[in-house]
């Protein structure tokens, strides 16, 4: 990580940069940042409970330094042709703050100027489309998804031979 820290925050607290991007952190909650769900936030963001289990076990001191993103529009962090970086990233390279509140892609090239924590979870893309619309056939082949062609075959199989045997 790049160490030119020029805005040093309190002693011994460990400034996190919070921004509201919904399921990293919740800025619809009325308390926001907070860490724990609350009938009033029952989802404060997946990232601020992350972070509250590690502060909490190392009993860590820390101060919010949190981001309204007013525009819905995140700039994460490019390089820029001078060698610093924009955004979140340029944030936390230039030491305005310790570290970011939001889960972030590793890349070689973001590697090469920042630490990352070991992965906390593995996100899998999916995809949302469109129902397909219902018919007779449609629901009738329903029965035949929960398994794979392999185990089908296996069950007519099957079934021939004891239809083979029960009539021997």
């Amino acid at each position: 990580m790049s160490s030119n820290h020029t805005n040093a925050g309190p002693p011994g607290k460990l400034r996190i940069l919070v921004v509201d991007s919904g399921i990293d952190a919740n800025g619809a909650c009325p308390n926001y940042p907070q860490f724990g769900p609350s009938p009033d936030c029952p989802y404060p963001g997946w990232c601020l409970e992350i972070i509250d289990v590690i502060l909490r076990s190392g009993n860590i001191s820390h101060e919010f330094v949190v981001d309204r993103n007013e525009t819905q529009q995140l700039d994460w962090g490019r390089l820029q042709a001078n060698g610093s970086f924009s955004g979140v990233l340029g944030r936390v390279e230039s030491g305005e703050v310790d570290m970011a509140c939001l889960l972030i892609q590793k890349s070689v090239m973001r590697m090469e100027h920042f630490d990352y924590s070991v992965p906390i979870s593995e996100v899998r893309p999916t995809f949302i489309i469109r129902e397909a619309p219902l018919t007779f056939w449609s629901l009738i082949l329903n029965c035949l998804r929960p398994y794979d062609t392999t185990v089908w075959i296996g069950i007519v199989v099957a079934l021939i031979v004891q239809v083979f045997f029960s009539y021997k």
